[in-house]
């Protein structure tokens, strides 16, 4: 029997060496076939030694050619063929989004997708950060959880963001808190340092907050407090907020501050410091702390996500406010001027960073995901096609469709505005997948006031119709709105009709059925088997019968019975 093959798609060979090699190497020990792909530059030999198969690809993180990132793609589908991995990795935005569209179209069927923080688009206050962010709030709502896949997150704070985005299913969302750390090569050692050495560990970025860090040590240095501050890492030219090497060489050797440039050997670095800092504006888990922490090193880092996993308040370290100089420089000030504080805090470094965060944990912890996933059928590879050709299919639909009705919708909304007081449309409240609440728009047909239940719930519904209200009804034109819910990705064009957030019974019942895991749809199998004329009760075993027999015939099937009945205006009772 062959051995299931693991691919991790990455964008830097030296970030897989930080963050994953342990992992890879542990899976291979436990019988698994492991390939790296991710752009190949100091670190691939590194990758070759472990005995790992490496791939050096060029995904760069900053490019955005549309013409190069479809040849990326391309060549990520073209190897995804060739190798036919079972379990595909993907780490970080861009091959997670690539990635995954490249998994679903070649049919492989276990997909692992680890954020790894949110990142500079999440993080940063620029205008590029702000342009790209609600593209990549819908890319990782459509691709980011698809069916049968996991999702890895370092810190609660991301798990429950990407599940409140309804990105991420919560029974899909695995919590593993960083990379883990080797407690016996990450070890603590005497201190016999003149002055105090504080170090701020990290990539030259912005987004890590080195700029505070320098501003808080010149801070210090006016003030006359004696101590080195100690910059170890270099620039990162692929990420906008990187610092360039003209700054970092002004600032050194000036009021206390060094740039000691990369370091390999980190172990000897924080051997010779006395304070970690890292005042980030945001992380995944940094791997940084965890290193300081292995040590029995005190901590200062900002109370962002990410930074607060590792740092108990006045436990093991400070946590200080983002962009606040005064309160950082204060928190270092602290751990320099007693030195029993920094031995106890570093102590209980030590003693979290063994409880918590060993890479004995962290490694049992993936291998347990990869496990989860693994046998899948081809019917499960099929699955996963209709899937994600149906994203496609009801996002195009949608903008092509809204396109194409914009004339009528527009019409309609002065119709319904000159003929009753109120606005053109009503955004009902409605149960979404994973039964989260969204608005759905549909033009208003009911007089301002109505009660906010179901039609069919109402004794004498008519009396508050609009004069155009009925008409609407009766030709399903008020559902026309909807189809920017599909656009956007809270309904899809065939599924369960979205409940009222009030509907009690049948949320129940489709939560018991498991039917909340799928999308609402603008129609589907229980409206052409007699929409407002059923119980709850058949409504919910028409809704089962669709969610066991999904596909994209089955739905193109249900489309065309629809535009059928609509016709003929059947089953329409309110």
């Amino acid at each position: 029997m062959s051995k299931a093959k693991i691919l991790f798609l990455l964008t830097e060979d030296w970030f897989f060496c930080s963050h994953f090699i342990e992992r890879a190497i542990a899976a291979q020990e436990a019988g698994y076939e492991v390939l790296i792909v991710a752009r190949e530059r100091e670190h691939g030999g590194q990758i070759r030694a472990a005995g790992l198969r490496f791939i050096g690809h060029e995904l760069e993180r900053r490019s955005a050619n549309p013409i190069k990132e479809l040849s990326l793609f391309w060549q990520i589908i073209t190897l995804y063929r060739r190798e036919r991995p079972d379990i595909v990795h993907h780490v970080s935005p861009k091959p997670i989004l690539y990635g995954t569209a490249a998994a679903l179209l070649t049919g492989v069927t276990a997909i692992v997708n680890a954020p790894i923080g949110m990142g500079y688009i999440f993080s940063a206050h620029d205008w590029r950060a702000y342009l790209l962010r609600p593209f990549i709030y819908i890319a990782y709502r459509i691709l980011a959880n698809p069916r049968r896949s996991r999702v890895i997150f370092e810190n609660g704070d991301d798990l429950k963001i990407f599940v409140q985005w309804d990105a991420v299913s919560a029974s899909d969302a695995v919590l593993i808190r960083g990379a883990g750390i080797n407690l016996d090569k990450f070890r603590p050692s005497a201190k016999q340092n003149p002055v105090p050495v504080v170090a701020f560990v990290a990539r030259m970025l912005r987004d890590k907050g080195v700029n505070e860090f320098v501003a808080a040590a010149h801070v210090l240095h006016d003030r006359g407090v004696v101590a080195r501050f100690v910059l170890v890492g270099s620039p990162d030219p692929m990420n906008p907020t990187s610092i360039t090497e003209e700054v970092l060489r002004s600032w050194h050797g000036k009021k206390s501050v060094e740039w000691w440039g990369w370091r390999e050997n980190i172990p000897q670095v924080l051997s010779e410091i006395d304070v970690m800092c890292l005042p980030s504006y945001r992380e995944g888990l940094p791997k940084s702390l965890l290193e300081a922490a292995a040590c029995a090193l005190p901590i200062v880092t900002t109370d962002t996500p990410g930074c607060r996993e590792v740092v108990k308040d006045g436990d093991n370290g400070f946590l200080v406010p983002t962009r606040n100089v005064p309160l950082l420089a204060e928190a270092i000030n602290k751990l320099l001027c007693d030195p029993t504080l920094r031995e106890r805090m570093g102590e209980r470094s030590r003693e979290i960073a063994a409880q918590e965060f060993r890479s004995e944990l962290v490694i049992a912890k993936t291998l347990s995901v990869y496990r989860n996933l693994l046998p899948r059928s081809q019917d499960v590879r099929s699955s996963m096609l209709n899937a994600f050709a149906k994203i496609l299919l009801d996002r195009i639909g949608a903008l092509f469709a809204l396109i194409f009705f914009l004339p009528a919708i527009l019409l309609i909304a002065l119709l319904v505005r000159a003929t009753s007081k109120g606005p053109a449309f009503h955004w009902s409240s409605r149960v979404g997948r994973h039964n989260r609440l969204f608005k759905m728009p549909k033009f208003r047909t009911m007089h301002l006031g109505t009660p906010n239940v179901a039609s069919h719930l109402m004794t004498d519904s008519g009396r508050y119709l609009t004069p155009v209200g009925s008409f609407l009804r009766k030709t399903s034109l008020d559902e026309l709105p909807q189809l920017w819910s599909i656009l956007v990705g809270d309904m899809g064009f065939v599924g369960p009709r979205p409940a009222l957030f009030n509907q009690d019974d049948l949320i129940a019942l489709r939560t018991q059925h498991s039917i909340h895991e799928i999308l609402p749809g603008l129609t589907g199998l229980a409206q052409i088997n007699g929409r407002d004329e059923l119980s709850v009760e058949e409504k919910v075993r028409f809704d089962l019968e669709y969610l066991q027999r999904q596909s994209c015939l089955f739905d193109l099937k249900i489309l065309w019975i629809t535009l059928v009945k609509v016709f003929h205006r059947e089953n329409v009772s309110h």
